[in-house]
């Protein structure tokens, strides 16, 4: 797949392609079949010991079985704002910014074009809080899933999301890209002006709706690496 854009005439542009590139057009083997991702969520806990660390790096997450192109996807985008989507967002106030516990956290679901994805959400935090921290991480999440968001939270994200689709258009490198991709995965070419559209016009019930439906800290796998030895308690205590 070749794109191409700028200031210039598409005719002319398609006729030196064609005369410079024409034997790509060929049909060549075809790609073997991607195999199946498992899908299925289980609770799990990994830890990598470090005894000379000072610090916990963690991960918890599970599997999201859903595309880009899914009708849940513009309500996933509104969630995902809302929990992480910078220093106003949930995970940066309550976990940093109110209870000190993180040097940087984060979170999300990770949506692909044409495979499943991941919900995950990190922190970076002390050895001697690391367990805390753990557990505020999971209790924000589970607020997000019970509580769902406020109408004022789901208007700052539509804000931020909408705006933030300028840098979709800042240069000709991320047009191409953009066009390259749907292409490629089979999407329709005008697949971020209906994304807008959708964007604009999600409802709070939608975005708490796919909270609920999506997140399953129940079944998250968590992976950590630290000093156990400085945990305030036993890390099986999880």
């Amino acid at each position: 797949i070749l794109s191409v854009t700028g200031d210039s005439n598409a005719a002319e542009v398609r006729a030196r392609i064609e005369k410079s590139f024409g034997a790509w057009l060929e049909e060549g083997p075809k790609l073997p079949e991607r195999p199946a991702l498992s899908t299925k969520r289980e609770a799990k806990l990994y830890f990598v010991e470090r005894p000379h660390v000072t610090q916990t790096s963690f991960m918890l997450g599970h599997v999201i079985d859903v595309r880009r192109n899914d009708k849940d996807y513009p309500a996933i985008l509104m969630m995902n704002e809302v929990l992480s989507g910078g220093m106003a967002a949930r995970l940066f106030t309550e976990i940093r910014t109110k209870k000190g516990l993180a040097y940087s956290v984060w979170g999300g679901a990770g949506v692909n074009y044409d495979r499943p994805g991941l919900f995950r959400a990190s922190c970076i935090t002390r050895n001697e809080q690391a367990l805390e921290a753990m557990a505020a991480l999971r209790s924000e999440i589970e607020r997000l899933r019970d509580e769902g968001v406020t109408p004022l939270e789901l208007e700052k994200a539509r804000a931020g999301e909408l705006n933030s689709f300028v840098f979709n258009y800042d240069s000709v490198e991320k047009i191409a890209g953009r066009i390259r991709s749907y292409e490629y995965y089979g999407y329709p070419l005008d697949f971020d002006r209906t994304l807008y559209e959708a964007l604009r016009t999600v409802t709070l019930e939608e975005v708490n709706r796919v909270a609920k439906a999506y997140l399953d800290p129940d079944k998250f796998t968590l992976l950590a690496v630290g000093s156990s030895a400085q945990y305030s308690k036993p890390l099986e205590t999880l």
